[in-house]
């Protein structure tokens, strides 16, 4: 059985992106996988040290708070959706704590390889209220490459653009069905 395991990065378990990571984990489900949803708001979360611990121990987290087991979780992963919604330009800071803490799988002396082996397919799944859906495009894409460059390749972008309102999602099919899609993608 496959295991896919959902960060939401929004603050509003209710709203858009939230919406959109549970469609992909239901995506995940109807092809027999299992799920896990994590709200990182209700987690008590450290940014990354910088302390290197992870860099002699084959690519553990040493910080000690409620991401570490998380880490640990995403190695025996089969698939990862990350949902964010775009504040200021990026990001929340709810999903870069996350990202930030990644860096305990790259392996900086093999050549920034990474110790997730071929990487954990991932699904992104992003939603802003600027009704333009190329208005934050650089953004998405550098994120896009960082992400693959941790270890975690994109394989689906999923996008909604012009929902400010909770639940505004609902009424748009295209990105509720890409994330299904993306989910169930995941867990073939």
């Amino acid at each position: 059985m496959k295991k896919i395991i959902g960060f939401l990065g929004s603050p509003h378990v209710e709203g858009n992106t939230g919406i959109m990571v549970r469609e992909a984990l239901r995506g995940a489900a109807s092809r027999g996988a299992s799920t896990k949803l994590v709200v990182l708001n209700e987690l008590n979360a450290k940014g990354c040290q910088g302390c290197m611990g992870c860099q002699g121990n084959g690519g553990h987290c040493v910080v000690k708070d409620d991401i570490t087991p998380l880490l640990e979780d995403i190695y025996e992963a089969d698939g990862v959706v990350l949902g964010t919604p775009v504040y200021m330009w990026q990001m929340t800071a709810q999903l870069k704590t996350l990202i930030d803490r990644f860096f305990c799988y790259l392996d900086v002396k093999g050549g920034y390889t990474t110790h997730l082996g071929a990487g954990k397919r991932t699904v992104l799944v992003v939603a802003q209220n600027n009704a333009n859906p190329d208005s934050f495009k650089v953004y998405l894409e550098s994120t896009r490459d960082m992400l693959g460059f941790l270890g975690f390749p994109v394989e689906k972008l999923v996008h909604a653009w012009g929902v400010a309102a909770p639940g505004d999602v609902k009424s748009q099919p295209e990105p509720l069905r890409a994330a299904f899609e993306a989910g169930a993608a995941l867990a073939r």
